[in-house]
Parts: structure tokens; C-alpha cells; sequence
């Protein structure tokens, strides 16, 4: 059992970290091998990056894995110890440590009942310290799994096993896992495999999650429906928002291969996830940046992603307006009922100071507190202001309804300031 051969992606052009930076070799250079656990072995001991799913020589993303054998988990234990006082924990050294009772360290991994029942491989990662433990997991899967649904649920099943400790961004098949030419191995055992039931088990999980995610579907087609429903009784005003949003991606340049635009495309793709749901999202991102048969940009699959992992949760909307705004868009304001126009309302320093009876604060926080204050007087986006303070003016830009508005946030800041 111990010569049983199981199947990866190396690329050898890569040592530890990246340490030449050659970062589209880090992505293209990978070949799919059949070896031992062992050799998987000598591979990281020689610092060669792997990938635990089979990519068919294509470029490394979940997209384009054919398959995977094996599992990883990454314990990286980020939370440093505290005291009573709230206050970092150091060493005898003056180093900083982490709280194992929120991890696991290299001792408490030996001695896991999990990992000594089901783990093939422990070595160090290329950040681990003698006073802060880094170390990767391998876990043999019963079979060679080439359904990326059930491949994600199987990961997502052993990480549940580490649910303190684990890295929570291991969730891609696709990911890469550095090698590590200082390496310790504290566990090598090949003939470790995962139980026979596994899969059955990731079939189980996958199901629950389609089931959770066409509710969620529906509701938001619901939601939809009602809302418009609603505009069309005259139960509630409609909103401008949908078409400010189409009008801010008209400025932000599509996904192009070789353009170096995928994050702030997939940052797009995430702002619209985060304010319409699933469906309506994958719709409006199709709109504007539509699916490329290459180059790692699959819409659906893309939002799906977001789906399993809740990946989007900590983007907004303002994210989309943000990057746009980078490229040329500005809010409009509201003039009179039915038209539009750019336009800034200039306040000079003085005349402020003078009508309001406060003195500004600086930086930050002068730019937090007012745009706190237009968001809760004007409501939620788009009609968030623009804040360009300078020494001598303050300058807002915003998407205004009437001039009661203005005077409701200006009030509200200067109660900030007092109150501060």
C-alpha cells in the first residue's frame, strides 16, 4: 500500500515562496504526475509548488481541474495569544506567539485522533517558526474524484475537522501549495486514506448545498418579483440604484487575458453578488463582462464560487462605484423631477465654521464621520457622498434628493463633532 500511486500537479519551476516572482510561471507551469507520496514528498522537500487537482496542462484555477486524489488543509494558527489585559502574549525572545487553545500546534496535531487515523502527510510550510507552528495536512481521498462539486465537499468535510485552525480560504481545488526546502515531515504515513464512506458522505453535503442554494434562488427571484410588483401598484418609489450601477460599469474596462484586470474584475463581479444575489448578479456581470472560453473568466461559476464560500461577504456595492469612479464615473445629482447633471457644492471653510459652530476634524476621520452622516440622512447607496476635503474647502459630491437633505447631514456631523 505504501507504493500506491496517486496523481498531482508539480511545478518545478517554482521554489518555496515564488522567490524569482515569476508569477505567470506560478500559474502556467504545471504538469500532471502520477507518483507515490513519497516523490510528492521529495517535491516539497525540493520546493516545488504543487496543486493537489489535475489540470490537463492548462493554466492553474479551479476552472480547469480534471480531477483530484488527495485533500490539503492549511493551519497557519493567526490568532496571537492574549492576557488577561487584552495584550499580546511574547516569549522569552520578545516574539510574539500564537494562541494554540484557537489552533493547533505541531504537538497537538500528533496527537488529533483525526490526523492520526486519516492523515498521510505532515510538513512545515515555508513561514512555520520554532515559536509559531505552519504546517500542511495531506489526505488521501478513497478515489480519484473528478466532480468538482463533490472535490470542494470533500475539503470542505475535512476542514470541518479543524474548524478553529484551518486557513478558512482553503476552498479551491485549484489552489496552490508551496514546497518548502527547510521542510520538517513530523507524519508520513502513505498508507493513511480517508474513510471508504467519504465520498458518499461529500454527495450528501453537495446535495444540501444545491438544495440551500435554489432556495436562496427563489427567494431572491421572489424578493424580485415583489419588489416590482410593488413599483408597478405605487406602493413604493423605484430606485435609481439599478441604473447607476449599469451606468458605473459602462466605465470599467471588461476581463481581457494579458490585460492584468482580473481582480478588480472579479472585485466587480463580487460588489454584484453582494447587492443582487446569485441569479440577477450573474445576469448583469454577463451584461458587461461577458464568460471567456479562456483565460479563467466563467461567470456562472465565478458567482457560484461565491455561493459555496460566501467569498463576497465583506464586499459591497461601493466597491463597484469606487473602482469606477477610478475610471472617469461620477454621481450625478438630482435636478428638479426627471433630469440629471454633474455637479460639486463647494463650501468654503470658513463659512462653515461660521454657519455651524464647529471646528472639522482632520483626515479620516472628518471624511468618516460626514459620509456616516449623508449615508444615514440620504439612505443607502448610491446616494453616499463623495468627500474631497482640502485645507481650505470642503467639497461634496453627492446624489442629492432636495436641499433639506444636505441640511439634515450637515446637521447630523456637526452633533458628531460636539458629541466627539
Amino acid at each position: 500500500m505504501s507504493n500506491k500511486s496517486i496523481r498531482f500537479a508539480v511545478n518545478t519551476s517554482i521554489r518555496n515562496k515564488n522567490e524569482t516572482k515569476d508569477w505567470w510561471g506560478l500559474t502556467n507551469k504545471y504538469q500532471d504526475k502520477t507518483g507515490t507520496l513519497d516523490e510528492v514528498r521529495s517535491h516539497i522537500k525540493s520546493g516545488h509548488a504543487l496543486c493537489a487537482g489535475l489540470l490537463g496542462g492548462k493554466p492553474r484555477a479551479s476552472c480547469n481541474v480534471i480531477g483530484s486524489q488527495w485533500v490539503m488543509m492549511d493551519i497557519d494558527n493567526p490568532t496571537p495569544l492574549l492576557d488577561e489585559k487584552g495584550e499580546k502574549v511574547l516569549n522569552e525572545k520578545g516574539e510574539e506567539i500564537p494562541d494554540y487553545t484557537l489552533g493547533l500546534s505541531l504537538e497537538g496535531a500528533l496527537a488529533h485522533p483525526f490526523i492520526q487515523q486519516y492523515c498521510a502527510l505532515i510538513y512545515t510550510s515555508p513561514s512555520h517558526q520554532p515559536h509559531w507552528h505552519k504546517m500542511r495536512f495531506v489526505f488521501l481521498l478513497p478515489e480519484f474524484e473528478s466532480d468538482p462539486d463533490l472535490i470542494e465537499a470533500q475539503i470542505q468535510l475535512v476542514a470541518e475537522e479543524f474548524a478553529q485552525s484551518h486557513d478558512p480560504n482553503v476552498k479551491d481545488c485549484g489552489r496552490v501549495w508551496y514546497g518548502n526546502t527547510n521542510a520538517e515531515f513530523p507524519l508520513f504515513n502513505p498508507d493513511a486514506v480517508l474513510p471508504a464512506d467519504w465520498r458518499q458522505r461529500a454527495i450528501t453535503l453537495a446535495e444540501e448545498h444545491k438544495a440551500a442554494e435554489a432556495k436562496k434562488k427563489a427567494d431572491q427571484e421572489e424578493k424580485k418579483r415583489i419588489r416590482e410588483q410593488q413599483i408597478k401598484d405605487g406602493l413604493v418609489a423605484a430606485q435609481d440604484t439599478d441604473a447607476l450601477v449599469q451606468d458605473a460599469l459602462s466605465y470599467i474596462p471588461q476581463r481581457s487575458p494579458g490585460t492584468g484586470n482580473h481582480k478588480e474584475c472579479t472585485t466587480v463581479a463580487m460588489a454584484l453578488f453582494s447587492h443582487y444575489g446569485e441569479v440577477e448578479a450573474a445576469r448583469i456581470c454577463e451584461g458587461w463582462s461577458p464568460s471567456l472560453k479562456k483565460g479563467g473568466w466563467n461567470v456562472s461559476r465565478i458567482m457560484a464560487g461565491f455561493a459555496r464560500t460566501n467569498g463576497a461577504s465583506r464586499v459591497t456595492i461601493g466597491s463597484l462605484f469606487h473602482l469606477a469612479k477610478y475610471y472617469g464615473f461620477r454621481f450625478p445629482v438630482r435636478i428638479g423631477t426627471d433630469r440629471y447633471q454633474q455637479s460639486e457644492l463647494s463650501i468654503p471653510k470658513e463659512q462653515w465654521l461660521k454657519t455651524c459652530g464647529a471646528e472639522r476634524p482632520e483626515g479620516y476621520q472628518y471624511v468618516s464621520c460626514l459620509c456616516t452622516g449623508l449615508i444615514q440622512c440620504l439612505g443607502a447607496l448610491p446616494y453616499i457622498a463623495e468627500i474631497l476635503a482640502t485645507s481650505a474647502t470642503f467639497q461634496i459630491s453627492a446624489c442629492l434628493t432636495d436641499e433639506a437633505g444636505l441640511v439634515r447631514a450637515i446637521n447630523f456631523f456637526v452633533a458628531q463633532c460636539r458629541a466627539s
